[in-house]
């Protein structure tokens, strides 16, 4: 598993207090049945899902600064800030995803380019990267999946020069090696992480994934 779904898996827990009304057919169904309706939960509950989102990721952050006095600018990419962010990965998410309401495909389809590129060694993952990599991540899969945003909106509200913008979403995209389709089997993959609880990761891929 890479570092997000890790995180993922570390990291939530779905506090359900709704009553679900299923029916079926045999105790074989049983789990899917509470798997579907904690999936449907999820994708109606639109902040619930922004809560997880900002948890992962802030839970990243915590991880990545525990690195910062090794980490060194990137003068070769279009990610890398030149000092560590202001602001913190908690308001910078909650900016974004307060302002333009971004659907829970979107989210988790930006999780999962992050770690393609994260595991293919094409971008390092560290405290300077961390806030334009979700940005551009959230801004391919908002275009791929037609979410109705403009790439200025996403400069204005990720701060960031719209040409700084482009570029990075280039070198994501080049990253990324055009790929950008999700198979129903990794979506779930990630849609189950986020809606399982009591699920704990093995921390030590965690930290091997954080230093890649």
């Amino acid at each position: 598993l890479t570092y997000i779904r890790m995180q993922l898996c570390y990291d939530i827990k779905v506090e359900d207090k709704h009553t679900f009304t299923v029916s079926f057919d045999s105790i074989d169904s049983f789990d899917s049945k509470v798997t579907e309706c904690r999936a449907c939960y999820m994708r109606n509950n639109v902040f619930a899902t922004e809560k997880v989102f900002v948890n992962v990721l802030t839970t990243v952050e915590e991880r990545l600064a525990l690195q910062e006095r090794s980490c060194k600018p990137d003068p070769t990419s279009w990610f890398s800030s030149i000092k560590r962010p202001d602001v913190s990965m908690k308001d910078y998410i909650g900016d974004i995803l307060g302002n333009l309401k971004l659907s829970l495909h979107v989210q988790i389809h930006a999780m999962i380019y992050i770690d393609r590129v994260v595991e293919n060694g094409s971008v390092k993952l560290n405290i300077l990267t961390l806030h334009r990599l979700v940005l551009v991540a959230l801004v391919i899969a908002s275009i791929y999946l037609k979410q109705d945003v403009s790439r200025t909106t996403f400069a204005h509200i990720g701060r960031v020069r719209l040409s700084e913008l482009m570029n990075a979403e280039a070198q994501l995209f080049t990253s990324l090696k055009g790929e950008l389709f999700v198979e129903d089997e990794e979506f779930e993959i990630y849609m189950d992480a986020l809606t399982r609880r009591g699920e704990t990761s093995n921390l030590q891929s965690i930290e091997r994934m954080c230093t890649a």
